[in-house]
């Protein structure tokens, strides 16, 4: 009786491990409704009015968002443990980048409609840089890393908010530039790069400063790697 009895206690635990384990993984089909996103945000005292509600993928959505009538902000929700986690969420002005598990990246903003932004353009920048190398510590090598730019350009559209997708290329770049090389032995090529942003009004104009979704004052809180800020490209670069 001993042994029948082992045996099931053993697949009693394997069953409740194995159904636990099928949970955490497992994403539902309905996303959170307003009343629980509203308790899980930050500065969830703040009274605001969700935009809409956007689906990336399975384990992504995009909500934007309105504080009374002149304060917008964005929030990004990911599925991990077994629930809906908001991993980035706030009034920051102008793009924000978001990293999803399927390995995608995107561009998303949700802008006050006064500061009439027409247009966006995305830059992947590699700055320039030279450095000297000795892999055995004996022959140096030297060097050279030119500047490269990748841009994106696309339209606003007619709603404070959007979402838009990062060429594949770009996040294969990234990629390849945080992993090679592998051999202790070959001259390292890892070279900085960033992602920066700059608006445009109906004229093709430069917009300095997004004045009008700054006005309320800005802020956010972002974890781990999936959503993040970008900064705007400076005035000194845009004018050359």
């Amino acid at each position: 009786m001993k042994k029948p009895l082992l045996f099931i206690s053993i697949f009693a635990v394997i069953s409740i491990i194995s159904v636990y384990f099928i949970y955490q993984h497992f994403v539902p089909d309905e996303f959170l409704t307003e009343e629980d996103m509203r308790s899980e945000f930050s500065l969830a005292d703040r009274e605001r009015t969700i935009q809409d509600v956007i689906k990336v993928d399975d384990q992504t959505y995009f909500v934007p968002y309105q504080f009374g009538e002149e304060a917008y902000g964005a929030s990004v929700w990911v599925w991990l443990d077994g629930k809906w986690e908001n991993v980035g969420d706030g009034t920051t002005s102008g793009l924000h980048l978001l990293s999803t598990d399927q390995g995608k990246e995107y561009v998303y903003w949700n802008v006050h409609p006064d500061d009439r932004v027409e247009k966006w353009e995305t830059v992947m920048k590699f700055d320039r840089n030279y450095r000297i190398f000795s892999p055995d510590g004996k022959v140096q090598h030297e060097i050279y890393y030119p500047g490269i730019e990748f841009k994106k350009e696309f339209e606003s559209g007619n709603k404070t908010y959007g979402i838009v997708e990062l060429p594949e290329e770009w996040s294969e770049q990234a990629a390849f530039e945080e992993e090679f090389p592998t051999e202790p032995s070959m001259i390292p090529s890892k070279n900085a790069f960033t992602y920066e942003w700059q608006a445009f009004d109906e004229d093709g104009e430069v917009i300095v400063h997004l004045e009008n979704t700054l006005e309320e004052g800005g802020g956010g809180t972002f974890g781990g790697n999936y959503a993040r800020p970008l900064s705007q490209v400076s005035l000194q670069e845009s004018e050359e």
